[in-house]
């Protein structure tokens, strides 16, 4: 039946997400270039490479612009890779009440351990 081959994996069921991603990058750079609120960096370099003409242009930018969106994402995911990996790397926080109770234990614990001294030598 054809509903059930929608559940059916395929090899291009990884592609799909990529390809959805392309569009919302493409339509992200299209209403950029609409608005005319471009990246000036990409618009600069579609400018450069066009020869001055307007619609070539335009399409260089819509191309750059896409990469540029992706790599702004692919950054954002190392620097959160990092970020998490840094923390993972700091030694475990103690609560304040853990700390309180073990310097209350090293205090007692040294004044036993003075009198334990004290009788010793006094037996001497």
């Amino acid at each position: 039946m054809f509903v059930m081959g929608l559940f059916n994996k395929s090899k291009d069921d990884s592609n799909a997400f990529k390809r959805k991603g392309e569009e919302a990058y493409y339509h992200q750079a299209l209403t950029e270039l609409e608005s005319g609120k471009v990246n000036k960096g990409v618009y600069a370099k579609a400018l450069a490479e066009s020869s001055g003409d307007d619609a070539k242009t335009q399409s260089l930018y819509l191309k750059y612009r896409v990469q540029s969106i992706a790599d702004e994402g692919a950054i954002e995911v190392l620097k959160q890779k990092e970020r998490e990996e840094y923390e993972a790397s700091l030694p475990p926080e103690e609560d304040w009440l853990s700390k309180f109770f073990n310097i209350i234990a090293m205090i007692i614990g040294g004044i036993g351990g003075i009198f334990i001294v004290s009788a010793i030598l006094s037996s001497l």
